[in-house]
């Protein structure tokens, strides 16, 4: 029976409904009457489950492109039109990760049109001293971690003239680039601080994966630069977490999937990668392991955005499988 049918059905229930209730039938018109609203419901979530799949895909590109023009906005000094940006991110973020990631942006955006005591005071320690390395490398680190980042960057490049082989100083200078999206800057910066032996080179490889895919969509750049970081320090969780994303971006879930099994293996108490390993079981049609891992996530970070999402997740799963078993029993 299709669902054109199916309404015909409903709708001579309905009628068959009506004519046992003005009978004086009740029970017998309440019967009827429920299982017209059964088959109602059935075909209203038949419709339903492919537009909500389409609305969770532009909800998503539209948070994307937000976020990537809050971003430029931000590098521009345009701190209102980024805080518009962020501000629509927010109000379709749906998963803990994107929610958190807007409210820290939107609070570096606070914190930069306020600036700090401690940033002002750090200031007036490099006009009292401007040639101490150590006075300059606090006051810029600052000013990056409030998202000053053209005058970090300054100072960040003063330091290198200070302090030539200072690793450090290159690769705090080529995060800053990084975040101002001065792509090549930031290679150079990272690189050098490579050359120098920085002391987590796991660190740098995970930059430069970073930098290969936002400038260039280089998926497989990207991955070979956190294999690199993974062969140094196979604990870089945050190689694993964007390999994984990359490799749900081509569809390869099952890659995906294992770089979050192994990422869990060192923080197993994050909800984020729990939900996500659920996610990706969803898309290969797995739903029992997907609703096992969204209930890991409600386990371990039982209050919260990522529990609301989790439970939202199960609930709306449970719905499709009833209502599939009442179209099957149709």
């Amino acid at each position: 029976m299709n669902w054109r049918e199916k309404l015909e059905d409903v709708e001579k229930k309905r009628a068959q409904g009506e004519q046992l209730l003005a009978a004086g039938a009740f029970e017998k018109a309440k019967g009827v009457l429920e299982q017209a609203y059964e088959q109602i419901e059935a075909c209203h979530n038949w419709f339903k489950d492919p537009l909500v799949s389409k609305l969770e895909e532009v909800r998503s590109r539209i948070v994307e492109k937000n976020m990537q023009l809050g971003d430029t906005f931000w590098a521009e000094g345009n701190l209102e039109m980024a805080r518009e940006c962020f501000s629509i991110c927010l109000d379709l973020a749906r998963s803990p990760r994107e929610h958190d990631e807007v409210q820290i942006k939107l609070g570096q955006i606070d914190q930069k049109e306020a600036k700090s005591e401690n940033l002002e005071k750090l200031g007036r320690k490099v006009e009292e001293n401007p040639d101490s390395p150590e006075a300059i490398y606090d006051f810029a680190t600052e000013l990056a971690m409030e998202r000053y980042l053209p005058e970090a960057i300054r100072y960040f490049e003063k330091l290198t003239q200070l302090t030539p082989d200072d690793a450090d100083v290159y690769y705090r200078l080529g995060n800053s680039l990084f975040d101002s999206q001065r792509w090549d800057d930031a290679r150079g910066a990272f690189e050098k601080a490579l050359s120098l032996d920085y002391e987590d080179k796991a660190e740098i490889h995970y930059r430069l994966g970073c930098l290969e895919f936002e400038q260039h969509a280089n998926a497989e750049g990207a991955k070979k630069q956190f294999e690199m970081g993974l062969s140094i320090r196979p604990d870089q969780v945050e190689c694993l977490k964007r390999m994984a994303r990359i490799n749900k971006l081509e569809e390869k879930y099952d890659s995906a999937i294992d770089c979050l099994v192994s990422a869990l293996k060192y923080e197993p108490d994050d909800a984020g990668m729990w939900l996500e390993l659920g996610d990706l079981h969803e898309s290969l049609g797995k739903m029992d392991r997907a609703k096992e891992y969204w209930g890991k996530a409600i386990e371990v970070e039982p209050e919260g955005d990522a529990a609301d999402y989790a439970q939202e997740k199960l609930e709306r799963v449970l719905l499709d499988e009833e209502s599939s078993r009442e179209i099957s029993a149709d």
